[in-house]
């Protein structure tokens, strides 16, 4: 093992404390570091036809109750602005020490600190979960159908790199609709305001012996969701939400690849409407490296709607995996933003939880670097 290089920094309290050089390093480049990358144009995608069995284990969503009004519209052109957009960083964490997870009850925990990591905001309950934007924020594990030993969320060390922490989320037993599936989720909330631009950033790792099972599988994955928006959550009659998953189109030996669809609930049929779906053929997603992911997700109909996803997969270029032009909202609403989404999330079918399970492998994926920010 390489000696460990340190060094002494003060912190905001005015306390000295010995960080590795790596961590002063993250600390001055995060502390230089006002806004996101550029958001740019650029499309490439293709229709999904796979279906996702209903979502009705979510928490409940908003009181439909309007947002605040910060003065500032959305933006609603095509070309998502570019590095001059102010953007206004409303948290971050790089899950490090003075960073912990903590259970509530059996199917809810939170986090709690503040990661000494970076610079403020960075205090998981005084900064995350009392800004204007995220009035609230959750850890949740399902509908209660598993327990410790069945699922989790951990801080653990990096797989590729023992002295950074990071986040994990694994399911070894189906966990939610009493067995029929799997979720672990990070909850956030945004009421009476709402989200009309949503921007953040965050680090992806999936290890590749658990990935590469997937890959290996005789039959086709379209529903292996990391990320999900909603403009309104069940039980709401008008919910309406834009999903990110990882997929694997084909039945045999394949390549995953990133999927958005978006949805409207249909009240008088109990079920989801696919709206659009894409999936982005060109860009194999990584196992066994780390990518940063990087989300805009702006309020709008078919013309001003927008999401953009690039991923910069560690040590290779950035590449805008999509740029899509779509409703964010139900055509039934006058639209008030976006009051609930899941910006980290493990959500997929029982039979790959099992498939997995009975190969020794484990459906888990693991999260670092997170940070969210507002454009309104």
């Amino acid at each position: 093992m390489e000696p460990l290089a340190l060094a002494l920094i003060r912190n905001k309290g005015g306390e000295w404390i010995l960080v590795s050089t790596a961590m002063c390093l993250a600390m001055l480049v995060t502390a230089c570091s006002g806004a996101a990358g550029s958001i740019m144009g650029g499309t490439n995608g293709q229709g999904d036809d796979g279906n996702p069995p209903g979502d009705d284990g979510n928490p409940p969503g908003d009181d439909g109750s309007p947002p605040g009004d910060n003065g500032s519209p959305p933006r609603d052109d095509a070309s998502g602005g570019d590095a001059n957009d102010a953007l206004t960083l409303l948290f971050h964490s790089g899950f490090e020490p003075n960073t912990t997870v903590v259970n509530t009850s059996t199917a809810v925990g939170d986090l709690i600190g503040e990661d000494i990591s970076v610079t403020p905001p960075n205090n998981w309950i005084d900064d995350l979960q009392s800004d204007p934007y995220v009035h609230s924020f959750r850890l949740y594990y399902g509908d209660g159908s598993g327990d410790a030993s069945t699922r989790g969320v951990e801080l653990v060390p990096d797989p590729q790199n023992f002295a950074n922490q990071v986040l994990r989320f694994w399911i070894l037993q189906p966990n939610d609709g009493v067995g029929t599936k799997g979720r672990i989720q990070a909850d956030c909330w945004s009421d009476p305001g709402g989200f009309r631009n949503l921007h953040y950033s965050v680090r992806l790792y999936l290890p590749g012996d658990d990935f590469t099972a997937i890959i290996n599988l005789a039959r086709a994955v379209s529903w292996f969701t990391l990320m999900e928006f909603w403009n309104h959550s069940p039980p709401a009659p008008e919910s309406f939400r834009v999903t990110v998953d990882l997929e694997k189109p084909v039945t045999h030996f394949g390549v995953l690849r990133f999927g958005v669809r978006s949805e409207s609930y249909d009240a008088s049929a109990s079920t989801y409407n696919r709206i659009t779906s894409h999936v982005n053929t060109s860009f194999v997603v990584p196992v066994d490296k780390w990518m940063t992911l990087e989300i805009n997700l702006a309020e709008g109909d078919e013309t001003t709607g927008r999401f953009y996803m690039a991923v910069t997969p560690e040590g290779e270029e950035r590449v805008i995996v999509f740029d899509e032009i779509l409703r964010t909202y139900h055509p039934d609403l006058v639209p008030n933003g976006m009051h609930y989404f899941q910006p980290m999330k493990l959500y997929t079918y029982d039979w790959l939880i099992d498939d997995l399970r009975n190969q020794g492998k484990l459906t888990q994926v693991y999260w670092d670097d997170f940070a969210i920010y507002t454009g309104d």
